[in-house]
């Protein structure tokens, strides 16, 4: 929380990395403390140039 806060004092777009499980998005999602971007296993594994366009151009919310 208090890195998130931190972030969000200086108005920084706070990325929380290693997110590995749907109920880890969801508590940094729904505490609503300003983490604004996702990032890990739980969205996809690393990925090649190629593949992240694809992943990217067949993304559905």
């Amino acid at each position: 929380r208090n890195i998130i806060s931190l972030g969000s004092i200086y108005n920084l777009q706070v990325l929380a990395e290693g997110i590995e499980s749907k109920g880890q998005f969801e508590l940094l999602r729904d505490l609503n403390l300003g983490c604004n971007l996702f990032q890990g296993y739980y969205f996809s594994k690393p990925l090649s140039k190629i593949d992240l366009e694809n992943y990217i151009n067949n993304f559905q919310y």
